[in-house]
């Protein structure tokens, strides 16, 4: 599989420098899945020469404007551009209450889409109600998922208080095991995670750590052992200036493909 990085930039990185951090995943047998659609990730997918349409699904890691501000317009393409098209939607229960039944107090479509995405109309201008599953497949996953001959797992991370946030762990056919860690607080050098993992792609705030921070900041990072260091490609982090090495980790950039 190839992971391409649609940007890596956090929330406040401006479109022309290296836009939201999402990436596009291309599996082995052709499938597109997206983790993460903020609002600059159809931009990217537009430099790259990736048709919108010729995505097959996204992972949801938490719902924040640039990680999800993307799936209205994907939405709305695939409804009247691809004819009625649809997008599977990897996502954990928790963050999909309305549908997976659980309690859960924030819900992507009842709380982030709905307001944009309810109304809408037919062909001969009557009114229309649509919901989610208009525009996407809820594929509602709180273990092991497969998609293709890769597998995902969400694993719990601490973002904001009081909201549900995920990582996840991809293991590839040729059994690679890489961590994604979206949005998150330091982990600690004992996180089982980073012993798992092969390969780690890790949120970084270059600014030194404050209070109230809500992600992973350069100088924890460097706090861990080399041997972790070495599999860390930084992500979600501010202006980039061109590829080097940070510690003994790498810099991930706006469009680098990973071949895993």
């Amino acid at each position: 599989m190839k992971i391409t990085f649609l940007g890596t930039g956090g929330a406040f990185s401006r479109a022309d420098v290296n836009y939201h951090n999402n990436a596009l995943i291309e599996t082995d047998d052709g499938s597109k899945i997206l983790i993460d659609c903020g609002s600059t990730a159809l931009e990217s997918l537009h430099e790259l020469d990736v048709d919108a349409l010729g995505i097959d699904g996204v992972i949801v890691t938490h719902i924040h404007a640039d990680h999800t501000g993307g799936l209205e317009e994907l939405g709305f393409r695939g409804m009247f551009l691809g004819q009625g098209q649809t997008y599977d939607l990897y996502i954990h229960p928790s963050l999909l209450p309305s549908r997976s039944g659980v309690d859960a107090e924030v819900d992507l479509w009842e709380n982030s889409l709905k307001g944009g995405m309810m109304h809408t109309q037919d062909a001969e201008r009557n009114a229309v109600r649509a919901e989610l599953e208009s525009y996407f497949t809820p594929q509602i996953h709180e273990d092991l998922f497969r998609i293709d001959t890769t597998g995902y797992q969400f694993v719990r991370t601490d973002h904001v208080p009081n909201k549900d946030s995920f990582g996840i762990k991809i293991v590839t056919e040729d059994q690679t095991k890489v961590f994604f860690s979206a949005d998150a607080t330091f982990m600690g050098a004992d996180a089982s995670v980073y012993q798992w993992a092969d390969v780690i792609f890790h949120d970084c705030m270059w600014m030194p750590k404050y209070p109230s921070t809500v992600h992973t900041h350069l100088e924890e990072l460097l706090t861990l052992p080399e041997s972790i260091q070495e599999k860390i490609h930084l992500m979600h982090y501010g202006a980039l200036e061109e590829d080097h090495k940070i510690g003994r980790m790498s810099l991930a950039w706006k469009h680098k493909t990973y071949e895993l």
